[in-house]
Parts: structure tokens; sequence; C-alpha cells
């Protein structure tokens, strides 16, 4: 290989033997190589991967397949919907979270699926192989008043911005505080802990395992609440993944990580809300 150097005004060149190749046409050559060596080691690892766009689907906090036209947010106004409406037309994705001053819907939805092709060589490869769906979980709290009229909606589609946000409105606006008379249980979804009992003096979280005791510490004595991803969205967009960090260790750790079911979290929010430091932080 010989480098021509140029006269002013001229391009250098690169000489090949008896050619001389052009900076713009090596290039081209150069990218030419480059997609035939990637496609040789998708063929010599035996795997192709790639998207692909796909029908819309949507599922409820169940986990139940819904229609994404049950999920038109259209007619909710601000000053003139009530809160039976919203009620009404967004059941699809209720979280059944009870609270009258709010609605919590929840969803998973996906447009993208993914496609892999496994073994060379192949029958069908260029038709895509197995494709998998991508999801994404979708939120929406509507705010009502005194007389149950709507005073917000705000569509959240990231969890790690939903909970500063439901904590906001709880503020804005408190709902009735809870009967703590008899212990109130929110069900974990987790393993162990697997469960959480509320009551005026402490929250219990009750052990699955056999021979660890159940754990009783003060709300005081929690200091941060942070949240997780989900294990599995599409099973179940409902099923939300958190964290309570505690001032002090305790069997279970200072970090107490727990799933459990929208409705339950957002009973665990109005506790929290009432019985936990008000410098407590909310992630």
């Amino acid at each position: 290989m010989q480098l021509t150097v140029p006269s002013q005004g001229t391009r250098p060149s690169l000489s090949f033997g008896r050619g001389t190749v052009k900076p713009k046409q090596s290039f081209q050559r150069y990218h030419v190589l480059c997609v035939i060596i990637l496609l040789g080691l998708c063929a010599a690892l035996c795997g192709c991967v790639g998207a692909t766009r796909l029908p819309v689907r949507a599922t409820g906090p169940a986990g139940t397949t819904i229609q994404k036209k049950e999920i038109d947010l259209g007619f909710l106004q601000v000053g003139a919907t009530h809160r039976e409406e919203v009620a009404n037309k967004l059941a699809d994705i209720d979280t059944s979270y009870s609270n009258p001053r709010l609605f919590w819907g929840r969803w998973g939805e996906s447009r993208w699926g993914y496609w892999w092709v496994v073994g060379y060589p192949c029958d069908n490869c260029g038709v895509g192989g197995d494709a998998k769906r991508i999801w994404h979980v979708q939120n929406v709290l509507v705010a009502f008043d005194e007389k149950g009229v709507v005073t917000s909606r705000e569509p959240i589609g990231d969890d790690s911005l939903l909970w500063r946000a439901l904590h906001s409105r709880m503020v804005e606006a408190p709902p009735p505080p809870l009967d703590l008379s008899q212990p109130v249980r929110v069900p974990l979804t987790s393993g162990s802990p697997a469960a959480i009992l509320l009551t005026k003096e402490v929250m219990e979280f009750e052990s699955s395992k056999e021979g660890q005791s159940n754990v009783a510490i003060s709300a005081l004595k929690v200091v941060r609440f942070t949240h997780g991803s989900s294990s599995d969205k599409k099973a179940s967009p409902g099923v939300t993944c958190h964290a309570l960090e505690l001032s002090e260790k305790t069997a279970f750790g200072k970090k107490i990580k727990f799933c459990a079911n929208a409705a339950q979290v957002g009973v665990l929010f109005q506790y929290l809300q009432q019985a936990a430091p008000p410098g407590m932080t909310w992630q």
C-alpha cells in the first residue's frame, strides 16, 4: 500500500498494488466489510436478535387482557367529571385502591416485541423466530374534591415518578385515617415477610420461614420508602415492589424488601402518612 501525497487543491489517495482507492471509496468498502463480518459472526454464534412492531396489547392490574379503547382518558374533565363516571369507564384498569379522594389506574401496554433465531442453518430464519413482547407499565392518578368532582388527572408512565406523585396527592387531599382499632393486615407477594400487620403502636412483619419469629418495629423507625422493579409486569402490572429502610437492624435486615398488590401499597402509604416520622424520605 502506498499513500500518495497530493499537491495543493487535490485529495489524498491510497494505492493498493495497481489500483488507487479514494477515501470515500475506501470508507464504502470498509462499511461493506463490517456488514459481512457481523453477518458471519451472527451465523457463527448460532443466533440473531431483532425487534418488530406488534399489534397493541394491554393487560389490567390482575393480568387479564383488556382492549386499548377501554383506556381512553379523553372523557376526564377537571371540574366536570364525577367519580362514578371514572369508576365505570376505567373499571378495567382500577387497582381497587380504596380512597374517595383518588382513583389509581394501572395497566401494562405492549407495542413492540423482540425475536431471536437460534441455530444455523435453520428453517424460516428470515421470518423471525420466536416473538416476545416488550411491556411497559402505565398509570393514571385522578384526584377528586369533597364532592367527588375531578380536580386533576395525571398520566404517569414511569414508576420511578409514580410514588412521589401518589404521596403528593395524599398530602394535598388526605384520605380518611385508617381505622387501627384492629390490626390492618397487608398481604405481600414476595415470600418473606409474608405480610405486614399495621397497628397504632408498631408495624409487625410476619415471617413465612419456619423457626423465624415475627418482627415488630415502630413506624417512627422507618426512614425511607423506595421503589424497585416488579418481577413480572406482564403477568400482573398490579404488583409493585418496594423497600422500607429502617434506622436499626432487624431479623429481616435494615432494608426490608417486599412486593404487594397496588391496592395494598396504597394502604401502606396511608399508614406511613399517619404514623411515620415527618422527615421520612419518599423515593
